[in-house]
C-alpha cells in the first residue's frame, strides 16, 4: 500500500496503545474485526473513509486529531514497508512454520 496507508496505520496504532486498548477492544469499539483493525495499522489495506470515521470515534477523537501527524512523523521506507509486509503474511501462522521460515531467512542471509 502507499505511504499514506502505512502512515496512517502507525498513527492508529499509536493511539491505540496510548489508550491501552488492544486491537480486538478497538476492533469491538469500532464494529470492525480485530483481524482488519491489524491490517489498517500495517497499512495492508484500503481503509474506507466510513471505517476511518468509526476508528476515530472508536478511540474518542476528531478525524482532525486522527490526521495530525506529530511533527518529525518519518514516512515509511521501503525497507519498512517490505518487513512489515513479511510481518503480516506470517500472522497467525503455527509457531514451527515460523521458526522453519527464520531458518530458510538466516540461510539465505548468512549466503549473501
Amino acid at each position: 500500500m502507499s505511504d499514506i496507508h502505512m502512515r496512517l496505520g502507525r498513527r492508529i496504532r499509536s493511539l491505540r496503545k496510548a489508550q491501552g486498548l488492544t486491537q480486538e477492544d478497538l476492533g469491538e469499539k469500532a464494529n470492525l474485526h480485530y483481524t482488519y483493525i491489524g491490517a489498517v495499522e500495517r497499512g495492508e489495506c484500503n481503509i474506507s473513509l466510513k471505517n476511518i470515521e468509526k476508528i476515530a470515534t472508536a478511540l474518542d477523537i476528531t478525524l482532525s486529531e486522527l490526521f495530525s501527524f506529530p511533527s518529525g512523523y518519518q514516512a515509511a521506507t521501503k525497507e519498512e514497508t517490505l518487513i512489515s509486509e513479511i510481518v503480516g503474511m506470517l500472522k497467525n501462522k503455527h509457531p514451527k512454520t515460523i521458526g522453519l521460515i527464520r531458518e530458510v531467512a538466516r540461510d539465505i542471509i548468512e549466503g549473501m
